[in-house]
């Protein structure tokens, strides 16, 4: 009777210790995040191996030292990969490029040192590959930062000539540049049609302030304007120092796009006089 009690105690414990459902275990885990990539534990353990290899560190705070800057120089190297990924370059011709340093780097070490080579490193061909793919993107961004010459692109900067020396290149050569032009949208108040200077210039400043709050100069040039009814003010595109009136000549030196001058006498080209 004993037995029996015990036999049924031992057959309902394994009833009530019946297998739990098998949960999925994480392979990978996320170290960091940078922008839309992300770094691996995987990988940085991966490289913080091989780094700690070549030099051991003295202590734990040297160690956790180079885990830290392991981890930056991983999520650095992943937003130069994005970088270099926005500048739209041709995704067949970099994995055309990565797949020709692979294949260069395998025939010269053989297949068999070559994959011995990946697996001390834990890594395997795919790993390799795309670890290649992103090494191009990096590099790709670097010589677009530096302004160099890259794929189909035009390098931007001269490396070899000195920001003075640049300088004393253009100023020795403007003249030969295409000049740069301006145009100007000219409001031009009589004084005659007025009655006096003082309220030409009155008119001026009148509307040199409703253009500032947003009115449109065009209409009123065709409302007060003496001249240029029919181009609305617009004058020709000129070299600013082409322009007769030396105030509007000063004015088109410095002026940016939009910007709008004081209220200037306007010099009669014929006279050489304030109108």
């Amino acid at each position: 009777m004993i037995a029996l009690a015990l036999a049924l105690a031992a057959c309902l414990a394994q009833q009530d210790a019946a297998p739990q459902p098998r949960r999925n275990l994480i392979l990978d885990g996320v170290a960091v995040q940078a922008g839309e990539a992300l770094v691996t534990f995987s990988e940085f353990e991966r490289v913080f191996k091989r780094v700690r290899e070549k030099e051991l560190p003295a202590n734990r705070e040297e160690e956790e030292r180079l885990r830290m800057q392991i981890l930056r120089d991983l999520w650095t190297y992943r937003l130069e990969e994005q970088a270099g990924a926005d500048l739209g370059l041709d995704s067949d011709q970099i994995e055309r490029l990565s797949r020709a340093n692979l294949n260069a780097e395998r025939d010269k070490e053989g297949l068999e040192a070559y994959l011995a080579g990946l697996r001390s490193q834990g890594k395997d061909a795919l790993a390799e590959e795309s670890e290649r793919r992103r090494e191009i993107l990096r590099y790709m961004w670097e010589q677009d930062a530096l302004g160099r010459a890259f794929a189909a692109n035009r390098a931007t900067r001269d490396l070899e000539i000195r920001p003075g020396e640049l300088r004393a290149i253009y100023e020795e050569n403007k003249e030969r540049l295409a000049p740069v032009t301006v145009q100007l949208r000219l409001l031009i108040v009589s004084s005659e049609a007025m009655g006096s200077p003082e309220a030409a210039r009155a008119s001026c400043e009148e509307a040199r302030a409703l253009t500032l709050a947003g009115e449109d100069l065009a209409l009123l040039v065709e409302e007060r304007g003496a001249v240029l009814r029919d181009t609305r003010g617009l004058l020709e595109f000129a070299p600013p120092r082409g322009l007769r009136d030396p105030g509007l000549a000063a004015f088109a030196e410095k002026a940016e796009i939009g910007e709008l001058s004081e209220v200037l006498p306007y010099i009669n080209p014929e006279t050489g006089k304030p109108d």
